[in-house]
């Protein structure tokens, strides 16, 4: 009901509050039976605390498939794409890219999941990833391909001209200027694999 009102200090509170609870399975289970996901679901595109609130409580709940499916009928992944495209802060890029993780890695939902990121802008968001200097960001737009990958509803779609370019680019890339220590040498090495 709180989180019904409207009220961003209301509805931040309410979302706290759930963070806590939400660890119990029982809690968990009558969440998901709830319009608790497409209520909370909309508060990601809050900025500051609440989207940490939001997010506390939703990775939880997702840790069973009636969780995920609520999630996902909410809408959730489009949401998530956005959040990975505008976070400044590990604590909410994290948790959004464990959550992503989680709705593909469940065998009867990831085709669902793998659709909505297509149509959210996941393909765009991993294609601007791609071409950033920083190793980190390369790496999680490497994961999140290779996930969409093996679904139907978005590998049609991985055949876009700027995606295969940036990919090509990645192999083909001249890093002999950077002298590389070991540890740097082998990111170097799993990110050409993944590519």
């Amino acid at each position: 009901d709180l989180l019904r009102s409207g009220l961003p200090d209301v509805q931040a509170s309410a979302a706290r509050l759930l963070e806590m609870f939400v660890a119990d399975p029982g809690v968990r289970h009558r969440l998901a039976s709830t319009d608790a996901p497409s209520l909370l679901v909309p508060l990601l595109s809050f900025g500051g605390r609440l989207q940490v609130h939001v997010l506390g409580t939703l990775l939880p709940l997702a840790a069973e498939q009636p969780g995920r499916r609520a999630l996902l009928d909410a809408g959730v992944a489009p949401s998530l794409v956005g959040l990975l495209e505008n976070a400044e802060s590990t604590a909410v890029r994290q948790p959004a890219l464990s959550l992503l993780l989680l709705l593909l890695s469940d065998v009867e939902l990831a085709e669902q999941a793998a659709q909505q990121l297509a149509q959210g802008g996941a393909l765009r968001f991993c294609t601007a990833l791609l071409g950033s200097a920083d190793a980190n960001a390369r790496k999680l737009a490497l994961v999140l391909l290779r996930q969409l990958s093996q679904h139907e509803a978005s590998r049609c779609e991985l055949g876009r001209p700027e995606l295969v370019e940036r990919l090509c680019a990645l192999l083909t890339r001249d890093d002999s200027a950077l002298q590389p220590q070991q540890s740097q040498q082998r990111a170097l090495a799993e990110e050409r694999e993944h590519v």
